[in-house]
């Protein structure tokens, strides 16, 4: 192995918090999770308050397996970037464009959005849905995503915040942010939220559900497969069941259209 698939093996463990060794499995977990913790139907039906139309180019970063970019294309016929660096999403985006026959418009390429974000044209709208902290803040993500955005344009964040004060252990939660700040983060350099939606508790807990029966089905498969990573498997389980009971319990989960501004704040 060259040390480039090392490294992003590497990157994948890092994002999943698993081993190397448990990369290859990945595929075979996630499997029947499409969406990824996403609502696209939702999420389309929300873009309609802003000015996007079959003229349009919207960007999905950390686009999964293209649920939410299949979903835009085919409601307003626009052209969609999909970028995601796991490989196996992407190929899967790419059929599942052409099952849905929007392949003409969406595009899905295989890239690391810490370093290839910047490559791309300004597109009219930045989606970035249940991705997690990789760039740090809201304020940090919306910074990021600021630079592949036209000016005047929006960047949709389906994302979620702390509804307590209790301590928090599953990795990119810990440092998620109340209601209050988490708008005060969106709302620096000037930008405006036009849309916000909050899901009910009910629906997120309906989704856990669904996609932990899954993964649990997926994980005893591959236990026999591979008895050597038993263990391993497990924790992978255990770990999905402990960020869906810090959703269902001391989150909110919801979706935001942001108008960029043309500022940027110190601090």
């Amino acid at each position: 192995m060259n040390c480039e698939m090392i490294s992003r093996d590497e990157k994948l463990a890092d994002y999943f918090g698993v081993t190397t060794a448990m990369v290859p499995l990945l595929d075979e977990l996630l499997r029947d999770l499409y969406a990824l913790g996403s609502f696209p139907h939702d999420i389309v039906d929300q873009m309609r308050c802003v000015d996007i139309d079959y003229s349009s180019r919207i960007l999905d970063v950390g686009c999964g397996k293209g649920a939410v970019s299949i979903a835009v294309a085919q409601r307003f016929q626009c052209r969609v970037l999909g970028l995601d660096f796991f490989e196996s999403f992407i190929e899967y985006a790419r059929m599942s464009a052409l099952k849905a026959s929007v392949r003409h418009l969406c595009t899905f390429i295989q890239a690391d959005v810490h370093t290839d974000l910047s490559d791309q044209e300004p597109f009219d709208m930045a989606v970035f849905a249940s991705v997690g902290p990789i760039f740090g803040t809201h304020v940090d993500t919306l910074r990021r995503l600021k630079t592949a955005v036209r000016p005047g344009g929006y960047v949709l964040l389906d994302d979620a915040y702390r509804t307590d004060d209790a301590p928090i252990g599953v990795p990119g939660y810990e440092s998620c942010a109340g209601y209050d700040e988490t708008i005060l983060q969106l709302t620096r350099d000037g930008n405006r939220i036009v849309s916000e939606r909050v899901y009910p508790p009910a629906a997120i807990q309906q989704m856990n559900q669904r996609y932990c029966q899954r993964i649990c089905e997926r994980a005893e498969a591959l236990k026999k497969a591979y008895p050597n990573l038993s263990d391993e498997i497990d924790d992978f389980v255990a770990r999905e069941a402990e960020e869906n009971r810090v959703l269902e319990n001391h989150m909110a989960c919801a979706t935001w259209i942001v108008q960029l501004g043309d500022g940027e704040q110190s601090g």
